[in-house]
């Protein structure tokens, strides 16, 4: 089957392309994580209570610092697609392959494990709310 995925290549020019791009976005990232200077989010995405433990120069860095580690480990998937396609040497492909997929999940996890973390906390807090709500039904309060 000549258009199966297995046989299937991405044109050379694309693919350089890609790459091209996102080894802009990585470089970008990377000097806004580790570049001189003050770096101030008008936005906060940590809550008052962690933001007393960090500057927002530090918030901001960790933030963008996940979305390079992102940003390289679709790169790195990307120097795969091309090793394979090219001709390349197999075992090279796979172990970029491999680095990819490790900085996806490095970079991943941390807001996966944000979202559980507040996900637990809001459950907690409506729980409290209905126990609360509960007591003053008892107790003829409204």
């Amino acid at each position: 089957m000549p258009n199966s995925p297995s046989t299937r290549r991405s044109h050379p020019v694309a693919l350089l392309l890609a790459i091209a791009i996102l080894a802009a976005l990585a470089g970008i990232a990377y000097w806004l994580v580790f570049g001189p200077g003050v770096r101030a989010c008008t936005t906060p995405f940590l809550s008052s209570y962690i933001r007393d433990y960090l500057s927002a120069d530090m918030e901001c860095r960790a933030i963008f610092g996940l979305g390079a580690l992102i940003t390289t480990g679709v790169l790195l998937m990307a120097l795969a697609e091309a090793s394979r396609d090219w001709g390349g040497l197999l075992t090279v492909g796979r172990w970029l392959h491999k680095g990819g997929m490790a900085m996806l999940a490095v970079g991943f996890v941390p807001l996966i494990a944000l979202l559980l973390l507040l996900m637990i906390i809001g459950m907690l807090a409506q729980s409290v709310r209905e126990k609360l709500a509960g007591m003053r039904s008892r107790r003829g309060v409204d």
